[in-house]
């Protein structure tokens, strides 16, 4: 899905930009700082933010995936494909939460597993309470 975003929407807006940039003529470093900043812009996105977002909640077994995706194309078209990954990342949830559908949530993608906390951890959240109650 993040390949389709930047296919679509970054490098539009970028050719967008170049172009009126080389009508308007401008140099090359201004061309050159266009470019640098919608590739750190996208870089943040996709590899700071969305991780940031998401998390590790939504895991779609690759095949599941394939299967969303054709369907989303047989269904709407070219925005079927695009919608197909938010939609199941959705009904995974959706799945994931409702006891009945566990089952299915499973299907989709790995089931969320929560994580135990270090010991050391619990032993330095444990000393923060003490100290607290101090005071």
């Amino acid at each position: 899905m993040n390949f389709i975003a930047i296919d679509f929407e970054t490098a539009n807006s970028s050719r967008s930009s170049i172009l009126v940039a080389t009508i308007q003529g401008t140099n090359l470093s201004i061309i050159g700082g266009i470019i640098g900043t919608y590739g750190i812009i996208q870089f943040i996105e996709g590899w700071v933010l969305e991780p940031l977002v998401v998390g590790h909640q939504v895991k779609i077994n690759p095949f599941f995936t394939i299967i969303a995706l054709v369907l989303g194309e047989l269904l709407w078209g070219i925005s079927g494909i695009l919608l197909a990954i938010p939609l199941t990342a959705m009904l995974k949830t959706v799945c994931d939460h409702i006891e009945s559908l566990k089952p299915y949530g499973f299907l989709i993608g790995e089931i969320e597993i929560k994580r135990k906390e270090l010991t050391i951890i619990k032993k330095v959240k444990n000393l923060v309470r003490t100290q607290s109650n101090k005071f």
